[in-house]
């Protein structure tokens, strides 16, 4: 029984730590979720204000308009009785110099007290519409008030977010250096299938959509030629193939238009995450139910063709494939009818060529730096051995000898460093280190808008680089 002591502990040591990182994630996911919740609400309580704020304003407004067409009326009013009373002076005037008898000294004393009385009524039309341009002016000032008042929420919600993003970048960090410090005590234990797993299930965030690149496949228009195309990847050669004046079916056999590699295969797209699904070399995967390959997906996906009416059925959560001559009914509501299910031999090729060229800038990133535990940590993922070994960072891993026993490190160790499954395809910009797959990429960019080799800051992350 003692011998087996050691490994009992070491088997209790794995199964903490994968504890340990489960149920950090969930922590994490948890935490996240309650942020994204706090956001919301904070959004939407200023979506509200300022929903309340305008409507406000809007009555104020309006009750000003109304104050001031009443008093232009009242102007109006004013000025029409004052119109009336010079009239009326005039003819008065005119009546008193007609009379006989009447002395220059009365008529020029009854005209200044005439016109003392205009000068009244002009003073106190004067001086209503300086009470209104009064009014005026303090609507304008209770409105700029009213702006900053709003802009001084608006900064402090930006605020308030801001705390809210930083707080949530120390708990992903916080979280990062959890689980890689639980892989290191805990990785004289562990073989390569659990370091696997455990980066890829550290790396599997529920933000992620799957569907963020699916042109990979579809026919497209070209608004200026008008020329239809659709575009895909070689599964075998890993070319970008462009089908010109496109007529291709999913599930026809294509024969790869490189010359180095003219392989024959089949593809179709997945009923969840729309992603394409290639078969093997010499495989029609028409009618058959396939298991979606990527990552976080496995939906079952079946395909056929409606000969007479031409329509194209993608049936999900299928697991039985169609056998020849097996009748099928036509989903389109204006055929509906029942066809014998036949697989297309026929090969795909006459419009197909590789794409050499991307049009856009050529970027030069310089002298790529060598990391100091490049061939340590790489060989800590692959070589069981070394994953026994408890040297850490030993010095056989320096730049000198880096440099003279592996001249090229994506030849070698051509695996994403996050999944370790898929090819280093993706580059981060500016620092120019080609380390992820594009979907790997993707998600650690998005979280942390940085390069996961040297963790410098990224501005954007390209696909593919051409060497």
């Amino acid at each position: 029984m003692n011998e087996y002591t050691p490994y009992l502990i070491a088997v209790g040591a794995v199964l903490v730590s994968i504890l340990t990182i489960y149920f950090s994630v969930k922590i994490y996911k948890k935490k996240k979720r309650e942020l994204e919740a706090e956001i919301e609400i904070a959004h939407e309580n200023l979506r509200r204000k300022e929903i309340e704020t305008q409507n406000k304003l809007n009555q104020m407004e309006q009750s000003a308009n109304d104050r001031i067409r009443a008093a232009e009326n009242e102007l109006h009013r004013r000025t029409e009785e004052f119109n009336g009373r010079v009239d009326q002076f005039n003819k008065e005037q005119k009546l008193r110099e007609s009379l006989e008898g009447k002395s220059d000294r009365d008529v020029i004393i009854e005209m200044h007290v005439k016109a003392e009385r205009i000068s009244d009524a002009i003073c106190n039309i004067e001086s209503k519409l300086v009470g209104v341009q009064d009014y005026s002016d303090h609507l304008v000032s209770l409105e700029s008030n009213l702006v900053e008042s709003v802009n001084d929420l608006e900064k402090s919600l930006e605020d308030s977010v801001g705390q809210l993003e930083t707080e949530l970048r120390s708990s992903l960090s916080d979280m990062d250096s959890t689980i890689r410090d639980a892989i290191s005590e805990n990785m004289n234990s562990l073989d390569e299938s659990d370091v696997r797993s455990a980066c890829a299930d550290a790396m599997n965030y529920d933000s992620y959509s799957f569907k963020s690149d699916t042109q990979e496949g579809k026919k497209l228009k070209c608004q200026n030629c008008k020329i239809r195309f659709m575009n895909w990847g070689c599964p075998f050669c890993k070319s970008n193939i462009m089908d010109k004046n496109t007529s291709l079916k999913f599930g026809q056999m294509v024969k790869c238009p490189s010359k180095q590699c003219g392989k024959v295969y089949s593809f179709i797209r997945c009923s969840k995450c729309e992603k394409l699904i290639f078969s093997k070399d010499n495989e029609n995967i028409l009618g058959m139910a396939v298991k979606c390959p990527h990552q976080g997906c496995d939906a079952y996906t079946l395909v056929s063709h409606c000969p007479k009416c031409d329509t194209k059925a993608i049936y999900s959560d299928v697991r039985t494939n169609y056998k020849e001559g097996d009748l099928i009914q036509c989903p389109n509501p204006a055929c509906d009818k029942q066809y014998p299910f036949q697989k297309n031999q026929e090969i795909y090729k006459d419009n197909l060529q590789i794409l050499e060229q991307i049009e856009g800038e050529v970027i030069n990133f310089g002298i790529a730096q060598v990391d100091e535990n490049f061939l340590y940590k790489e060989d800590l993922l692959f070589n069981k051995r070394t994953v026994r070994n408890r040297i850490l960072f030993p010095t056989q891993y320096s730049s000198e000898s880096i440099r003279g026993s592996k001249s090229n490190f994506s030849e070698s160790y051509p695996e994403c460093m996050i999944c370790c499954n898929n090819r280093k395809e993706s580059v981060f910009y500016p620092c120019g280190h080609r380390c992820t797959c594009y979907s790997c990429g993707v998600r650690f960019f998005s979280v942390f808008k940085k390069c996961p080799k040297c963790h410098e800051k990224a501005k954007c992350i390209i696909k593919k680089i051409y060497d």
